[in-house]
C-alpha cells in the first residue's frame, strides 16, 4: 500500500514537471520596425519584477521583499550581460510613481498584444505601440537613447495549501514567466522580444530567492538571444 501511494505521488510530480515544460520560449522580431540608426543608443528600464505567494484558493499576494530582490538581481545581471557584449547603454531615470505605473502598464499591454500575435497566432503582425507618448519622450530626452530595454518577470509561489491542491489536481505548484523587449523610443514599437514560459532549461525557471549573481546572469543570457543591437 505504501509503495502504491509513493508511486502515485511520483507520477503526479512527473506530470507537474511535464506541465511546466510544455510551452517553449518564443523570440519575436518585428517586420515593420524602423531601421536602426548607425550608432544606436540604448537605455535600460528598471525591471518590472513581481513575486507573489499563491494561496490554495488561487489568490495572489505580492511580496515586496521577494519582488525587490528579484528586481535588483535582474538589473545587475542585465548590466553585466550588456557590458560583456560590448553594448553601450545607460540606466533610464526613475520617474514619479505615476510615471512608472503608466510605463509598466503600457509595456505589459503591448507585450500582451505581441504575445497574442506571435505566440498564439490570433492577430497579424502590425505596428504596435508600447509607452504613451509622454513617457517615451521623457525617457528619450533624459537619456538621448533610441531604444529602451524592458524586462518583465512574474513568479507565483505556491503556499503549503497550494502544494497539496497541486498534487491532487496535477497542476504546477509554482508558475513563472519572463518577457523581455527592445522598444524603439522613436515610435514606441516593439522591435524584438523574448517570451519565456518556464521550460526546464529556461530563464523563467530561476529561483527568485537566488542570491547567486551567476544564476540571474544565466537567466538574462537566455533571454537576450538574438538581441538585434
Amino acid at each position: 500500500m505504501f509503495n502504491r501511494i509513493r508511486f502515485l505521488i511520483g507520477g503526479l510530480i512527473l506530470m507537474i514537471i511535464m506541465v511546466g515544460c510544455a510551452s517553449p520560449n518564443v523570440i519575436y522580431h518585428s517586420s515593420t520596425a524602423m531601421p536602426a540608426p548607425l550608432h544606436p543608443k540604448l537605455t535600460v528600464l528598471r525591471p518590472d519584477a513581481v513575486v507573489s505567494l499563491q494561496t490554495a484558493g488561487g489568490l495572489l499576494e505580492p511580496r515586496a521583499d521577494w519582488s525587490e530582490h528579484a528586481t535588483a538581481s535582474l538589473a545587475e545581471a542585465v548590466r553585466s550581460h550588456l557590458f560583456d557584449a560590448g553594448i553601450d547603454f545607460t540606466d533610464a531615470p526613475v520617474g514619479t510613481d505615476d510615471d512608472e505605473y503608466i510605463m509598466r502598464q503600457s509595456i505589459n499591454l503591448v507585450l500582451d498584444a505581441v504575445e497574442l500575435s506571435t505566440v498564439k497566432g490570433t492577430i497579424g503582425d502590425a505596428r504596435t505601440y508600447v509607452m504613451d507618448k509622454a513617457q517615451r519622450k521623457r525617457v528619450a530626452e533624459a537619456t538621448g537613447a533610441d531604444y529602451a530595454l524592458a524586462m518583465v518577470y512574474r513568479y507565483n509561489r505556491g503556499s503549503g495549501g497550494k502544494v497539496f491542491v497541486s498534487l491532487m489536481s496535477g497542476t504546477a505548484i509554482n508558475s513563472a514567466r519572463f518577457r523581455c523587449a527592445l522598444i524603439d523610443l522613436r515610435d514606441g514599437q516593439v522591435k524584438w522580444a523574448n517570451f519565456d514560459f518556464a521550460n526546464a532549461k529556461s530563464a523563467a525557471h530561476v529561483n527568485p530567492d537566488s542570491t547567486r549573481p551567476k544564476t540571474w546572469r544565466k537567466a538574462v543570457d537566455f533571454l537576450m538571444k538574438e538581441f538585434p543591437l
